[in-house]
């Protein structure tokens, strides 16, 4: 997929881009037989109701009960859940403003996480804050089934340290059955 090969680090011996339709599991069921795992980062750029994230993973997940893979890590947003010691500006700016923005993509993720959690895969969910366009650092921090305490100022997490972090996660036992806040 060209819009794929457009960001850098995207291209790996290990690495097979296959173009598909997550609503039209014919497109892309075949090609998670004889693999170990599925990483599903879907998303959307509009506001209106969708059901990418819930309808998209449930097929998903399908696909790999029919090929026997186990292990599932999905990203959602660390927006869906705010500790309790979150900053009183930050929590004020992500219910006020972000989550009535974005209501439809967070009531989507949120029906997504609930699937993934009732299923029987060994799965994991990665919630980064604003995803950003910068290099990957490997200078994150994550906190798996713990609130995570966010720095005042919301910050973003570059795409390319979430692809580490999901790499980093794949064989990682400790996450497992967990939800990974990964934060600067």
């Amino acid at each position: 997929m060209d819009q794929f090969r457009r960001y850098p680090g995207t291209t790996h011996f290990g690495l097979r881009i296959v173009k598909g339709d997550v609503f039209d599991s014919g497109t892309f069921h075949p090609v998670m037989e004889g693999k170990d795992a599925v990483v599903s980062a879907l998303g959307v750029q509009q506001r209106k109701p969708t059901t990418v994230y819930s309808q998209g993973t449930r097929n998903i997940m399908e696909g790999m009960s029919k090929y026997g893979v186990k292990r599932l890590i999905c990203v959602s947003s660390s927006a869906l859940e705010l500790p309790p010691q979150t900053p009183f500006l930050s929590r004020f700016f992500l219910e006020q403003f972000l989550k009535r923005l974005l209501k439809n993509l967070y009531a989507d993720m949120e029906r997504m996480e609930h699937a993934v959690r009732r299923s029987d895969l060994d799965w994991s969910v990665i919630r980064p804050p604003r995803l950003t366009n910068g290099p990957v650092t490997h200078n994150y921090r994550i906190s798996v089934n713990e609130p995570m305490v966010k720095p005042k100022m919301i910050r973003g997490v570059s795409r390319a340290d979430v692809a580490d972090c999901i790499v980093s996660q794949l064989n990682n036992s400790a996450s497992l059955h967990g939800v990974i806040e990964i934060s600067y």
